[in-house]
């Protein structure tokens, strides 16, 4: 969010909850924390100098505070904070008025995908062969579903003025038959191959991971810009939640290869939010193909 599009209560209120964030996840903080939270600032400020070209829309870049917030928990804000305000410092990404609020939509879905994940790894990675099988399913059904209605609104933008007609052409493309029977067979297929796979299941965890966390932060910045920007905004704000949609897969894509590979050359680092089943013990035992 940059500057000038955000009015005074929405800057004041997102500071004052910045300092919170910043003043709870620095509580206790240790020297040994400082190096891995110093680690993962670079690594989500340099992510934003990779431009994504999303199909039929302008470029944007991979957020990765879900897996930050999964790694570092509430230390989360520690490593998003610094690298947004170099942002906004040296390539003029947000503004620094509006940096609090920023700070807010980054660190909040970090915050709580952090422990949605810990409740997610159990049935996932540990449960029944069936209740993988479904949570797996339920993730990368529910994945497609947000790619196709974001590419769909992004591209229809063009064809349709208003906003409530191109929600009720996707809406009764999504929900056609043909849709529903594709999306399905779709899904159980790339389910089997994934629970067949040596690391399928960590990998589906990450792309849940990533998937959630651009589409909670989505929630949150509409949300936030239709509360505090300035009148008259509605159509940026509609076009920029459509931008990200499609992002939500490519973002769950470089999660789950992160997440796999922590897996095997890291794994104390996923001992820290309760992978304690697959992570050095079941990884290690299983044998290549």
């Amino acid at each position: 969010m940059p500057d000038g599009l955000i009015q005074g209560p929405g800057i004041i209120t997102g500071w004052c909850i910045a300092l919170l964030l910043l003043l709870l996840g620095s509580r206790n903080l240790s020297n040994d924390e400082i190096p891995k939270i110093s680690l993962l600032t670079a690594v989500f400020f340099l992510t934003s100098l990779f431009p994504i070209q999303v199909p039929g829309g302008p470029k944007t870049h991979l957020l990765l505070n879900g897996l930050i917030g999964v790694i570092l928990g509430q230390r989360a804000v520690l490593a998003i904070a610094p690298a947004l305000f170099l942002q906004s410092l040296l390539f003029a990404h947000g503004g620094f008025l509006s940096l609090g609020l920023n700070i807010c939509v980054m660190t909040i879905p970090a915050l709580f995908i952090s422990h949605f994940a810990k409740i997610i790894q159990k049935p996932l990675l540990q449960g029944k062969p069936t209740i993988q099988l479904s949570v797996c399913f339920s993730i990368i059904i529910t994945s497609i579903f947000a790619a196709i209605s974001g590419i769909l609104m992004l591209v229809w933008q063009f064809k349709y003025d208003e906003k409530s007609e191109i929600l009720n052409h996707v809406f009764l493309y999504i929900a056609s038959p043909i849709s529903l029977f594709g999306f399905t067979i779709g899904s159980m297929i790339a389910t089997w191959v994934l629970f067949k796979s040596r690391n399928g299941m960590l990998f589906a965890l990450g792309f849940f991971i990533g998937l959630l966390g651009v589409l909670f932060t989505i929630l949150l910045h509409t949300t936030t810009m239709l509360i505090c920007a300035v009148p008259n905004l509605e159509p940026i704000i509609f076009i920029t939640c459509m931008i990200h949609l499609p992002l939500a897969i490519i973002e769950g894509l470089a999660v789950g290869i992160m997440l796999c590979y922590l897996g095997k050359v890291k794994p104390e680092l996923l001992n820290l939010i309760g992978y304690k089943a697959i992570e050095t013990s079941t990884i290690s035992q299983i044998k290549p193909l």
